[in-house]
């Protein structure tokens, strides 16, 4: 227990600002194609274990959809929290003003993007092992 809590204090040392401070965006994730009506069991249907977030962010069961990243927002920016690292990044219902810029949380590098219509593609850089110290999940800020 006490590593977990370490770790999770370590992420936060590094994305603490797409937590710390933040409200709601306009949705609170994105699906992945497949079945989202990935149902909860048990008593009260409000517990959950660790393999279901793992099912509903990484590893899901043939048909299933995933929950690709999810959203926090601050000021003018917003956050997209990714459990897994992608080469490009689709955003569907997303629209990008011009002039935005997208930056890796964790070390400050710019992202490139390209908006088409209600969506934007976002270019991560190449992966890179020092990436590791934030290897539970990435985070991109997005600025108007």
């Amino acid at each position: 227990m006490q590593q977990r809590l370490r770790d999770i204090g370590n992420w936060l040392k590094i994305n603490g600002e797409a937590i710390y401070g933040t409200n709601k965006w306009n949705q609170s994730c994105q699906w992945s194609k497949g079945n989202t009506e990935i149902k909860l069991t048990g008593k009260g249907k409000n517990y959950v274990t660790a393999d279901y977030i793992i099912r509903l962010t990484l590893e899901p069961e043939k048909g299933d959809a995933v929950k690709e990243v999810f959203f926090t927002a601050k000021n003018d920016a917003v956050y997209v929290i990714l459990p897994k690292w992608h080469k490009t990044l689709k955003l569907r219902d997303f629209k990008m003003e011009r002039g935005s810029k997208v930056t890796l949380l964790m070390n400050g590098e710019k992202c490139a993007y390209k908006a088409s219509g209600n969506s934007v593609s976002i270019i991560l850089p190449d992966y890179k092992p020092e990436y590791n110290k934030s290897q539970f999940a990435y985070v991109l800020k997005i600025e108007k």
